[in-house]
């Protein structure tokens, strides 16, 4: 049986790159090589999993419209390779699963925006994937409902598998070795560090977040290490900015917390990374991840109830600050890539007998 991902490029980045780089090292543990269809990838990751790449050029001319073309091109490429089953981590509509790792329609909804022209042509690309799929899997119940309620999918399609995570990179350290990095990136032991891991700071929160440390009682103490790109929009004297790095997990291990005030997070993977590196996190209560953390992990506020505000717990962090013990207790699921490969393969093998 030939098994194959798709994803629109292929690189060692977040979101659903680094998702099909996990699907691959797990079909790989199961001894399975897949294909893998993509518009570009890095050819050092050619020697960190095996795959089979195809590539699908899209023409840059054509900007926004490439997506289109390269689900054109799709079926062709399917064909051509004899494909049996195909895994979408991208839109298209030539996959037997569609991984859902967030909805065009709830993103819009979360932000209270009308569909435009594009908007409407990426839905309907949307609603053609999730209609032709054998099944669906949402990386959250959050995704599932929106799945239901918004595209109107049945049930027996939808399959919540949350996404895996590697504890041997995510894990906790020594009170030595994170003083050392903390000392490293010139933080104070009276410092409180709040770690903001964001690819849009807008949509993550972070003028929210910004406004809530400026009116709580610790904001002399506290310092928010935005990792992302920097922005003089929201430059304040406690907000440092530090560009993405390949060891995220020291950033974690050292902070006190990780925040999130997402407008939109169908999960939030950010969360239980740092709870597996002994970090507890300060979630709004629209992020996903929230169903899966503990209370003692993650606190959870309303960005429209000043009665549950993120000022509110601010005001509290040395109560709350914490270093989490037994960490896989605190997450609700398994989070071995084993377990999630199994789960997939469990899927596709069943499709072909059904």
């Amino acid at each position: 049986m030939n098994i194959a991902i798709v994803v629109t490029k292929l690189t060692l980045s977040g979101g659903m790159e680094r998702y099909s780089l996990d699907l691959i090292k797990g079909l790989n543990e199961k001894g399975i090589m897949p294909f893998v269809l993509t518009s570009r990838f890095d050819k050092k990751l050619l020697s960190l999993v095996d795959f089979k790449p195809i590539i699908i050029n899209r023409p840059k001319i054509l900007g926004k419209l490439g997506i289109h073309f390269f689900n054109f091109k799709l079926n062709y490429y399917k064909r051509k390779y004899h494909i049996d089953l195909l895994v979408a981590c991208n839109r298209n509509t030539s996959s037997e699963i569609a991984i859902c790792g967030g909805t065009h329609i709830g993103f819009l909804k979360a932000i209270n925006k009308k569909p435009k022209i594009w908007d409407k042509i990426e839905i309907a690309l949307e609603k053609r994937m999730y209609s032709k799929a054998k099944y669906i899997i949402a990386h959250s119940n959050l995704m599932a409902a929106e799945l239901k309620e918004l595209y109107k999918i049945e049930e027996s399609k939808v399959k919540v598998i949350y996404p895996p995570i590697n504890n041997n990179v995510f894990h906790p350290i020594n009170d030595d070795d994170r003083k050392s990095i903390r000392q490293q990136n010139n933080w104070s032991d009276g410092d409180i560090i709040l770690l903001f891991p964001s690819s849009g700071h807008e949509r993550k929160g972070l003028p929210y977040i910004i406004s809530s440390i400026k009116k709580s009682s610790n904001r002399d103490k506290i310092k928010l290490i935005v990792l992302g790109k920097y922005n003089s929009k929201y430059k304040e004297d406690f907000v440092l900015f530090h560009d993405f790095r390949s060891d995220i997990e020291s950033l974690y291990q050292a902070a006190d917390f990780t925040v999130l005030a997402s407008v939109y997070e169908p999960f939030g993977l950010v969360g239980p990374e740092s709870v597996l590196c002994a970090t507890p996190c300060l979630f709004s209560e629209n992020i996903g991840a929230t169903e899966v953390l503990s209370h003692t992990s993650c606190h959870i506020f309303s960005v429209t109830n000043e009665e549950n505000s993120l000022c509110k717990v601010l005001d509290n962090l040395e109560q709350l600050r914490i270093r989490i013990e037994n960490q896989n207790s605190h997450i609700r699921y398994d989070i071995s890539l084993s377990s999630h490969s199994q789960k997939l393969i469990e899927l596709l093998f069943n499709k072909k007998v059904n």
